[in-house]
């Protein structure tokens, strides 16, 4: 059996960043949880996990700042590929 990916994203499990993990890399990859943008990014740069998803731009408020931030002020990065998320958000109420 092959050990999947480790893909590190910002936030909860169900957020929408490990939406984006699992609409791109499927079941070949663990989707691992940090608080923080700079925990994901100090992840990948120690080799904790293998790859990382950090959101950039959010079509409603703009740029992702903190996390365009931490990229930048890497220089141990690369950016490789975009992942597009088509998010819907639903209220629901009593």
């Amino acid at each position: 059996m092959t050990t999947p990916l480790r893909v590190a994203f910002q936030g909860e499990l169900g957020a929408f960043g490990e939406l984006a993990v699992r609409q791109h890399f499927g079941s070949r990859a663990e989707a691992v949880p940090y608080a923080e943008f700079p925990d994901v990014v100090r992840a990948l740069v120690a080799g904790t996990v293998d790859l990382a998803v950090l959101p950039v731009h959010n079509s409603i408020a703009g740029a992702v700042t903190a996390s365009v931030e931490v990229i930048a002020s890497t220089d141990d990065l690369r950016v490789i590929q975009e992942i597009p998320v088509a998010v819907q958000l639903c209220v629901l109420g009593v």
